[in-house]
């Protein structure tokens, strides 16, 4: 009996899963390099149809806000300096900003926004969205297999369009101000009118 014992002891650490014991308490804040460029691919995620595929680089960062371009210099993009919320993406400026990350961001956080944009569809819009982080993931995108915390999310919108539910899901990493994987579900009633995924493709530092 004795003997088996070790072995059994052995066997029981093997099983254990030990990514877990490496994740991070938290994600600080991560800093922004001016320089920094990824790719991000949008798909139709019931049909897997690629959408559009997008690049960003970061053009200038200041005491309060991210600048991000395209290939062709002009700013698609603006972030806030304090927790990378959305300020304005192409067309569409958020009032105020979304928040989709909060830092330091930890599991079991949790936290709302509120915002409002014009639709070119539907005119003015109002939101809501209800936030949790949930867990450390490993998550692979075109860009590698990385450890990723999950956030979920679900909310209102309201316009004149009607009011809809939406949903999304969102993997974060400890070193990245934006998710690398991003599923967003919009509903009519109860029907899925759209459903889209974005992954990153690649990444480079300066």
């Amino acid at each position: 009996m004795q003997s088996r014992l070790p072995l059994a002891l052995i066997g029981l650490a093997l099983a254990l899963p030990l990514a877990h014991a490496a994740d991070p308490e938290h994600i600080a804040k991560p800093a922004v390099q001016v320089g920094t460029t990824w790719r991000m691919r949008v798909a139709d995620g019931m049909t897997k149809l690629p959408i559009s595929e997008i690049r960003y680089r970061v053009a200038a960062v200041t005491d309060t806000e991210v600048q991000l371009v395209d290939e062709a210099n002009e700013v698609i993009a603006v972030l806030d300096a304090g927790h990378y919320a959305i300020k304005r993406h192409g067309d569409i400026a958020f009032e105020p900003p979304l928040q989709r990350l909060r830092f330091p961001l930890a599991p079991g956080d949790r936290w709302e926004t509120s915002y409002q944009y014009v639709s070119p569809q539907c005119g003015p819009m109002k939101a809501t969205l209800a936030f949790r982080a949930m867990a450390w993931e490993d998550v692979s995108v075109p860009a590698g297999r990385f450890r990723a915390l999950r956030l979920e999310s679900e909310g209102m919108m309201r316009s004149g369009c009607g009011t809809n539910r939406q949903a999304h899901k969102l993997w974060a990493m400890a070193d990245l101000p934006v998710p690398i994987r991003q599923e967003s579900t919009f509903y009519g009633g109860p029907r899925i009118t759209r459903f889209e995924v974005q992954e990153l493709l690649d990444l480079s530092r300066p």
